[in-house]
């Protein structure tokens, strides 16, 4: 909501010295598209929101997201899933804008208790874990003027920032922490126009285990484990996606299925387990500038989780056997077109969920109709933006 360092400049070399140079430039100039700019672009307003709500960021004495107090791994996946349930809703995927290069960033607000495996609040140090988190996403895509198999083609990158708050009414302590999150790298996304107002659009999207990651030693049991200033996860995923998109003028309705596999850490020997994810979006053109509609998420984990090869026991109240997530989300969303941008909200209430935090998600995303003359020259003129935000095509 699952590269490493670039390669080397003997591989940009080109047959003269000015080549050369230029490749390195140009690597150069993407590194600071894809990592450095975005990253400035969410941590000035990031440090906006945290003086705003007050967060003290500091190392947690206690764990906090992926584990309890007692040492115990707390959601399905180590740290927080790559794909967040719901991420894909309120754009009609499937379908790819224009040629160019589009630039989108999304801010989410998200808050929610731990549930155990019958979707009760989880009993935890005598309380329950609310969480309050702000979440900061930059995103770039590039349609070229390339088909491949009789499909468009289309790339993409992604970079989150979180912010975690956790309150622990039992013990009554509030924690924080905030970081980067695992970069999200989408080299393939492909869209077939079926005609009769039909897509289909298959992709597939990497999570690179770069993101803050911590990590701690129990001294019961001798194994380490992730401690409580971990933000992001520590293993590689890769989500192929299937999107089915019917859209008229007036009205729209996608549907777009996910589906997770993630590896092993291998600092902690844990794998979490494979998950799928349904994301629905059903739109209404009110009006050339005003969109409305429902959203909806069903999120289904179908294998367990493992530790050392072997099923993770459930604790009673907390989780249950094997860990598998479910969750059901369901809310509105609107879109309006202002002064060239497109700006969306999504509520995304929670409805039920299994072994993980029940999280009602807001997200409210700027999503420019054009780019500027800065990025216009890599892949020449820019046409009007369509639905290029979402992190799944």
């Amino acid at each position: 909501m699952k590269c490493r360092e670039g390669e080397g400049r003997s591989g940009l070399r080109r047959y003269d010295e000015d080549a050369n140079t230029f490749a390195y430039s140009e690597k150069t100039f993407l590194f600071m598209l894809f990592r450095i700019v975005p990253f400035l672009t969410l941590i000035v307003p990031a440090l906006v929101i945290k003086r705003t709500i007050k967060m003290k960021i500091r190392t947690l004495p206690l764990i906090l997201i992926s584990s309890l107090a007692f040492c115990c791994p707390l959601f399905a996946a180590e740290g927080l899933t790559p794909l967040q349930p719901g991420a894909t809703t309120g754009t009609h995927t499937g379908a790819l804008p224009p040629d160019g290069i589009y630039i989108a960033m999304t801010s989410t607000y998200e808050t929610g208790v731990v549930r155990n495996g019958g979707g009760d609040t989880a009993k935890i140090a005598g309380g329950k874990n609310k969480l309050s988190n702000v979440g900061l996403v930059m995103a770039a895509t590039w349609v070229p003027s390339v088909e491949f198999l009789g499909a468009r083609y289309a790339a993409m990158i992604v970079q989150p920032y979180k912010f975690i708050q956790v309150k622990n009414t039992g013990q009554h302590t509030t924690d924080h922490t905030s970081g980067l999150l695992g970069t999200s790298i989408m080299p393939l996304a492909l869209s077939w126009d079926l005609h009769n107002n039909f897509h289909i659009g298959a992709g597939l999207a990497i999570y690179l285990p770069d993101g803050k990651t911590a990590y701690t030693r129990n001294a019961a049991t001798g194994r380490k484990e992730i401690s409580g200033d971990n933000v992001s996860w520590d293993y590689w995923s890769f989500e192929p996606n299937i999107a089915v998109r019917y859209l008229t003028d007036d009205w729209g309705i996608t549907l777009n299925n996910i589906f997770d596999f993630n590896m092993k850490n291998s600092e902690t020997d844990y794998r979490s387990g494979s998950t799928w994810y349904l994301d629905v979006t059903a739109t209404h053109r009110i009006n050339n500038n005003l969109t409305a509609g429902l959203i909806g998420n069903w999120t289904k984990q179908v294998t367990d989780d493992k530790i050392n090869g072997r099923t993770v026991q459930g604790v009673e109240g907390i989780y249950s056997t094997g860990k598998r997530v479910e969750h059901f989300k369901a809310g509105p969303m609107m879109s309006y077109s202002v002064s060239g941008a497109i700006v969306t909200g999504r509520l995304l209430f929670n409805l039920h969920s299994e072994n993980d935090a029940g999280m009602t998600f807001f997200h409210i995303g700027v999503e420019p109709s054009a780019v500027s003359e800065l990025i216009v020259f890599i892949s020449g003129p820019m046409q009007s933006r369509s639905d290029a935000h979402s992190a799944t095509f």
